[in-house]
């Protein structure tokens, strides 16, 4: 086998491999999802769950920005988006809902430092405005 075979060969390979997830993802049940808007009821309450956990973050950051990303995916699950390990849902989100899981990976990353006490303050400030910034396009 030639230089030029081979190497169409392992290119062809590796674009094949970068196209499955997408795939397989798009054959999973997450393609037929139904995302709804969130009613009266569950828009007041988590918005009110919102305002009192802000205050929370001069006494306690870490559990602010934990209460935060545990109230956007509330309000993700609240709203039809799958739930379950986090690596995944932004997955099979992504294939339909793009802007939502980039608005959402960035506090949800800085959450986890947080919750291992290896955020600074101000990754936790960027945590909890991200997850404000990340609530207007749930």
């Amino acid at each position: 086998m030639g230089r030029p075979l081979r190497h169409t060969i392992r290119r062809e390979a590796n674009q094949m491999i970068a196209r499955t997830p997408i795939r397989i993802r798009r054959s999973d049940p997450i393609h037929s999802l139904v995302i709804r808007p969130l009613p009266t009821a569950d828009r007041t309450r988590f918005i009110d769950d919102w305002r009192s956990l802000q205050p929370l973050f001069v006494d306690d950051a870490e559990d602010a920005v934990n209460e935060a990303d545990r109230l956007i995916s509330d309000v993700v699950q609240t709203r039809g988006y799958p739930v379950g390990e986090f690596a995944q849902r932004a997955a099979d989100i992504s294939v339909e809902h793009p802007d939502i899981v980039s608005h959402y990976l960035e506090p949800h990353r800085l959450s986890q430092r947080a919750a291992s006490g290896r955020a600074t303050t101000a990754e936790e400030r960027r945590a909890l405005a991200g997850y404000a910034n990340s609530s207007t396009s749930c």
